[in-house]
């Protein structure tokens, strides 16, 4: 059998892959077993329907952490770095690379979405007006902030399950990095540790900007 989020190979009738991608009962296309049932990746492809699935979040009306609305439709066009972020973290100061990061290729493309989340640690407890005065206190962030959320399965908001489903990838912690092309047709998961200020992150970002 094989994971249908991630492909990878799963032994005996687990419900979780080694990447923590749940198969749903209901769900059959999931588990698929090839006629010789040798364990093999199966066929289904993550990415397949990320067109689809980007047409349908376009859609999908967005929260600013200020209250006003906003969209993904807003930010079509533009490489999109969305991140998962907590004040109370140990990777809090990546706000000022993700910053700088922001400030330096916006002109060129570059869009930056914070997406405030309490679910590791408990380490973005205070309300939307508390997290805003944070970062523009402490990191005079000015990248846009979406409305406190979730990012974690069976609470995620639309955006991070739809990165799921290109990328077979969850937040693991707070910090982590899903960078979108400009056409919206394919994403890429960094983990938490990768700083945005990294000359390996910033060669990706400037790769998708390099994109029309």
């Amino acid at each position: 059998f094989c994971c249908g989020r991630c492909n990878r190979a799963i032994f005996g009738r687990a419900v979780w892959c080694k990447r923590a991608c749940r198969l749903s009962a209901d769900a059959p296309h999931c588990l698929q077993r090839d006629s010789s049932s040798a364990r093999r990746p199966c066929r289904r492809s993550i990415a397949s329907n990320w067109r689809e699935l980007i047409a349908e979040l376009t859609a999908i009306p967005l929260t600013r952490i200020d209250g006003a609305s906003d969209s993904l439709a807003n930010h079509q066009g533009k490489v999109l770095l969305v991140v998962n972020v907590a004040s109370k973290c140990g990777l809090t100061p990546q706000y000022e690379g993700l910053e700088k990061l922001y400030q330096e290729k916006k002109d060129a493309g570059l869009e930056v979405l914070g997406f405030p989340a309490n679910d590791f640690g408990k380490q973005e407890p205070g309300s939307n007006a508390e997290v805003a005065a944070f970062c523009e206190r402490t990191f005079k962030v000015r990248f846009p902030m979406i409305e406190k959320t979730s990012v974690v399965a069976g609470q995620a908001n639309p955006v991070h399950e739809a990165l799921f489903t290109a990328t077979g990838d969850r937040p693991q912690w707070n910090f982590h990095k899903f960078l979108i092309a400009r056409d919206g047709t394919t994403a890429k998961s960094f983990s938490s540790r990768v700083a945005p200020e990294s000359s390996a992150f910033v060669a990706e970002v400037e790769a998708r900007l390099l994109e029309k």
